[in-house]
């Protein structure tokens, strides 16, 4: 992660610090899948990376399962284990709704 990633996690944090999107937070293993309106229509979705936007469209109907890594335990930010880029993206809970595959 460089420089201006790292800046923009840090103010992204700062920002939904205070947001409760659920009340339990996103358990690993759930499947999930993107909220993909919400997350294009975010005001800053232009300033992200080309590389992530890329990512998000190609896999906007897949179905993921979470998982945490060891930074980002505290469940606002998750990591989807389908997701094969090194690193992984992070993704705001808020932008990922809930399905049950079964």
């Amino acid at each position: 992660m460089n420089r201006e990633e790292r800046r923009q996690l840090q103010k992204f944090k700062k920002q939904h610090k205070q947001i409760s999107v659920r009340e339990e937070r996103l358990k690993e293993g759930q499947r999930v899948k993107f909220h993909y309106q919400r997350i294009t229509s975010h005001p800053d979705w232009s300033k992200l990376t080309q590389k992530y936007r890329m990512w998000v469209t190609t896999h906007k109907d897949d179905i993921f399962t979470v998982e945490y890594d060891e930074q980002h335990k505290d469940g606002v930010l998750v990591c989807l284990k389908e997701d094969t880029t090194e690193p992984k993206w992070l993704f705001y809970e808020g932008d990922l709704i809930e399905v049950d595959d079964k």
